[in-house]
């Protein structure tokens, strides 16, 4: 068991992994400042680091939890439904904002239309943006990046953008330069005043 007089005294949750707080010490909130009061603690906590390390962590983040949470809805266990009261302008995610916008969101009651947007069946590049990322190149993905995701530096889609996408070295305006190997050895099988002992090729 682990003390808590650190709660009593000020106030401080007990420590990750342990009888009172078995939550793994990876997914426990760092903060650079120690908040004694719930309510000091920031709201929001930026991500750090390339889109590349953070697509899984925000993808995760924006996740619906049914029968509760339907993002812009809340569904409590007696029922009640509590919607966003922000402008339906303020309804869109962190990944539908690098994604090419809102999505199309149905009550869970009756199916019908809750809030207009895209399905994740007409969002472009899905695999793209889930894993084919890892080996996406401009040498991989063809001509004008076809192979990868036809979105790539597209206006409305942040998430494959130049330089700042999960692919940022994909930039449909970048210059493309072909090597050609000039060397002699194309030409001769000796091309120098010297012999490599053992070649026999």
């Amino acid at each position: 068991l682990v003390s808590k007089a650190r709660f009593y005294l000020k106030g401080e949750p007990p420590q990750p992994e342990t009888f009172h707080s078995p939550v793994p010490s990876e997914k426990r909130i760092v903060d650079k400042i120690m908040y004694p009061i719930a309510e000091m603690r920031p709201s929001y906590i930026p991500y750090i680091g390339t889109l590349s390390s953070n697509i899984f962590s925000i993808i995760e983040a924006n996740k619906t939890v049914p029968p509760f949470n339907y993002a812009f809805a809340l569904v409590t266990t007696a029922k009640v439904v509590y919607v966003d009261p922000r402008p339906r302008t303020s309804w869109i995610t962190e990944i539908e904002r690098i994604w090419e916008g809102a999505s199309a969101r149905y009550w869970s009651d009756n199916g019908t239309l809750f809030h207009p947007g895209l399905l994740l069946s007409q969002r472009s590049c899905f695999d793209f943006l889930t894993y084919g990322f890892y080996e996406a190149s401009p040498t991989t993905c063809g001509e004008n990046f076809v192979l990868c995701c036809d979105k790539i530096d597209v206006p409305g889609m942040p998430a494959a953008g130049c330089g700042v996408g999960i692919a940022p070295t994909l930039c449909s305006n970048s210059t493309k330069i072909k090597l050609t190997n000039t060397s002699d050895l194309l030409k001769t099988k000796w091309p120098f005043d010297f012999r490599v002992i053992d070649w026999t090729s």
